[in-house]
């Protein structure tokens, strides 16, 4: 209800209630000139009614007001860094598995909103510097936003407070490969080398080490850890069907070499 809508009905409640005073004479002793009191009410109702008609809202205004009370309360968006399709696709951008995303105008969304939460996240790594979770959820928003040099830097900074951190090893590997045109030889190499000797079954580690021997031609060990890791995997993993395809690729490639040799 509208504050005109309000206002309309008070002075009409009040008009009634000033009327009832003059037309029923409440001291008998008393005579009232009916004219008078006539006249009187007449006034005290003219004056609401009048501002009843200027102020009382239009039949538009009614059906919108009606239109908006009965419309739904919205759902609110889910959020949070672990609920929603963002990490997901973090953990998949750069090692083959299926995007939780349905098309490119998702995945840029997605980094739109990684940018947000990465600003958000610098406020609190400025105030709280000694926060590793805070540190590795900024280097997955800059990850996932694709500033690897920024995500680079607080995975630095996370690894310096925790180097026991498999997790950050392993996303560190993956932003430095990333700023390097995708080439996990060298500094990327040195990192997942660290997550596994912390982890061994690490499965973002074991990801990146068969990836580092596939790119260095090692064919062999390459299908020994898609192997380990297809081992790993949970049962209802989605990416069971993307390890089954790099094992045979492996083993095609292996026995190409094992040929050529």
């Amino acid at each position: 209800m509208t504050a005109q809508l309000l206002l309309a009905y008070g002075l009409g409640a009040a008009a009634l209630f000033a009327a009832t005073f003059i037309l029923i004479p409440f001291e008998p002793s008393r005579v009232h000139q009916g004219a008078t009191r006539k006249t009187l009410a007449g006034l005290v109702l003219a004056v609401p009614a009048v501002a009843l008609v200027v102020l009382a809202p239009d039949k538009a205004d009614l059906e919108d007001s009606a239109v908006a009370l009965s419309m739904p309360t919205p759902a609110p968006e889910a959020g949070g860094m672990k609920q929603d399709a963002d990490w997901d696709l973090i953990a998949h951008m750069h090692l083959g598995g299926p995007p939780p995303v349905a098309n490119e105008g998702d995945a840029g969304a997605a980094a739109a909103r990684a940018q947000r939460s990465a600003a958000e996240l610098n406020a609190i790594t400025r105030n709280e510097p000694r926060n590793v979770e805070a540190w590795l959820a900024l280097g997955q928003a800059h990850r996932m936003a694709r500033d690897y040099k920024a995500a680079i830097t607080a995975y630095g900074a996370a690894l310096k407070l925790d180097a026991t951190n498999a997790d950050a090893w392993a996303d560190y590997a993956d932003a430095l490969a990333s700023a390097n045109d995708r080439k996990l030889t060298g500094a990327p190499a040195t990192a997942v080398a660290r997550a596994l000797t912390i982890n061994p079954n690490h499965l973002k580690g074991l990801w990146l080490q068969a990836s580092l021997d596939l790119e260095q031609r090692r064919y062999k060990d390459a299908l020994r850890n898609w192997q380990k890791l297809r081992a790993t995997l949970p049962p209802a993993s989605p990416d069971i069907t993307v390890i089954d395809a790099n094992i045979a690729e492996a083993q095609q490639l292996a026995a190409q070499a094992a040929d050529g040799a």
